[in-house]
């Protein structure tokens, strides 16, 4: 049987490099003699090369050269390995990780992997395109060098609700290494490997999507103001020939079309204003005038406006729970929200009473608002405080508002420092809505 590598003392005392050896290729005999020499000066050396076998198939082999003693001679020991698994393992690993590299770099945004110390692990070429870091340069990056200082908490935050929850997204602003800014939105997903926990994730460009929704926003501002001029005209004049003293008199069979039409010229006008607003909001155009003030007094005024009707519907407008505690507000937008609760308080609830009540905390005053309404389904109470949400159907004979109310009076109630929450609703009797304000001067 024909060996398939030189024995210990061949490859001791005959030479394995001279040219005629049996047991190397010819692209290897120029290099090992560097190797063996190496070895020979006391330096453990390592070599892969191409053996050949008896049948005259190349395969790799590696040869570990230790220095020795032999009968009195230095010698060089040799300890070779047919390496033939694992070169095929590393060129499967190779080809699977060009085809994974090839996904990643046609991904449309930038793509990140880093671990829980924010070492990057691996990143694809639109990164380094865009945040203008070298290769060389992203290996001492950190995920926190991507971003403007007065978002770093928010990106630390989120990364954190990664790690805990498993996944998060957010919009943020990508700082490349020149100084721009450019608007992204970016997401997170926590994977395991070989052990160790690490945030996978994307970033996508979304400066265009910014220009339209600025468009659609700028002209929904300039579509409102040019509607509510109009609509309020007509809204006066409809009130003027309803009077009687300026047109005469007017008729029951009359004046019952012309009532409809000033209760639905309101519901434009209503829905102009919070178009308006939502405008505001969403440009950053929102001017807030904070003031410290005493919400007792403005809920005694909002009670003799909203009183009236109240009793018209035979409900009782509760305000005995009110105490007297001062906010660092803006009056009018605290007013505002204020009327949207009870107002919709009002409106689904058939008997019984709205109370409004005034809590105090370390930092806020809270102000309850309580009625023995309709409620509202436990399915629907996630999306109460979104865009044109209407928890009340229009079969249930219920008045139609814009959908808008509760999401204005939350944004300007953010916006103010505070918050508006549904505290609790149970179908059938009644909800609890809370406006939390800051207590006294401003905070901060």
């Amino acid at each position: 049987m024909k060996r398939d590598l030189p024995n210990f003392w061949e490859l001791c005392t005959m030479g394995v490099i001279r040219n005629e050896s049996k047991f190397l290729s010819k692209r290897c005999r120029a290099s090992i003699k560097q190797v063996v020499d190496r070895a020979f000066a006391g330096e453990p050396s390592k070599l892969e090369f191409w053996g050949v076998r008896s049948n005259g198939e190349a395969f790799p082999k590696e040869v570990r050269l230790y220095k020795g003693r032999y009968f009195g001679q230095d010698v060089v020991i040799a300890l070779a390995t047919d390496i033939t698994e694992r070169k095929r393992a590393e060129e499967k690993s190779r080809k699977e990780m060009e085809f994974t590299d090839s996904i990643v770099n046609s991904l449309p945004g930038i793509y990140y992997l880093f671990d829980q110390k924010g070492k990057f692990r691996r990143w694809n070429e639109n990164l380094v395109r865009v945040g203008e870091y070298s290769v060389d340069e992203m290996l001492k990056r950190m995920p926190m060098d991507f971003f403007p200082v007065d978002e770093k908490k928010m990106i630390a935050d989120k990364i954190k609700e990664v790690f805990e929850k498993g996944y998060a997204e957010v919009e943020g602003t990508l700082l490349t290494k020149s100084g721009k800014l450019l608007p992204y939105l970016f997401n997170g997903v926590r994977v395991t490997i070989d052990g160790e926990q690490m945030v996978s994730g994307m970033g996508v460009n979304i400066a265009t999507r910014k220009e339209v929704e600025k468009m659609r926003e700028e002209f929904m501002m300039i579509a409102a103001h040019e509607l509510r001029a109009p609509l309020t005209a007509m809204k006066w004049q409809v009130s003027m020939i309803l009077d009687g003293r300026t047109y005469g008199p007017v008729s029951d069979k009359l004046a019952r079309p012309l009532s409809g039409m000033t209760e639905s010229l309101c519901r434009l006008i209503g829905l102009v204003n919070d178009m308006i607003n939502i405008g505001r909001m969403e440009t950053g155009n929102l001017r807030l005038e904070p003031t410290a003030f005493d919400v007792r007094k403005l809920i005694f005024e909002l009670s003799e406006s909203f009183g009236p009707e109240a009793k018209k519907r035979g409900l009782e407008l509760d305000t005995t729970g009110v105490g007297s505690m001062e906010v660092w507000a803006d009056r009018d937008k605290t007013a505002q929200i204020l009327s949207n609760l009870i107002d919709n308080a009002i409106k689904f609830t058939d008997t019984g009473k709205i109370k409004v009540i005034t809590q105090g905390s370390a930092a806020l005053v809270n102000i309850l608002v309580t009625d023995t309404g309709v409620g509202i389904a436990d399915g629907f109470q996630g999306k109460l405080f979104g865009k044109f949400a209407q928890a009340i159907s229009k079969e249930a004979g219920r008045p139609r508002g814009t959908g808008l109310g509760l999401y204005i009076s939350r944004q300007l109630a953010r916006n103010m420092g505070g918050d508006v929450v549904l505290v609790e609703s149970q179908p059938g009797k009644g909800c609890i809505f809370a406006l939390s304000l800051p207590k006294g001067s401003k905070l901060g």
